[in-house]
């Protein structure tokens, strides 16, 4: 399965949506997961090629929900649920990919890529969050 083709302009809040503002380290649009760093306090897209902080160890995680371009602020959703802006399956898990700021299915990660479980489908468009850093890697 390939990672989840998202429109930007679909990503959308649901009303259960925990969201907050949020200043960005780097360019990042719509439905991409993000992390913010303890170095700086600004976010930064999420990915899971092994490096912990990337992973999401320790730190606040989210889906970016405004584009924005490095030093600008934005909107995180760090709750809730989300109308991610790409077909997804009901039931089936999504996590963070070793692309920056790419979500995808189990089947995506690759050996020593970190396990960072992002939610669930509850239909064909929308995504439970959980947001997840299992503190595991991939065997």
């Amino acid at each position: 399965m390939a990672v989840l083709s998202i429109t930007a302009a679909n990503v959308l809040p649901s009303t259960d949506a925990t969201k907050q503002t949020a200043q960005f380290g780097e360019a990042v649009t719509q439905g991409q997961p993000v992390y913010r760093s303890t170095a700086d306090n600004k976010w930064y897209k999420l990915q899971c090629d092994g490096t912990a902080l990337q992973a999401g160890e320790g730190t606040t995680t989210g889906i970016a929900l405004s584009p924005c371009s490095a030093n600008q602020w934005g909107a995180v959703q760090t709750g809730g649920s989300i109308t991610i802006g790409a077909t997804v399956v009901a039931g089936t898990v999504y996590y963070a990919n070793d692309a920056a700021g790419s979500i995808g299915e189990f089947s995506d990660l690759g050996s020593t890529d970190r396990v960072f479980i992002v939610g669930y489908g509850t239909s064909t468009t929308v995504i439970k969050l959980l947001l997840t850093s299992t503190g595991v890697s991939v065997a």
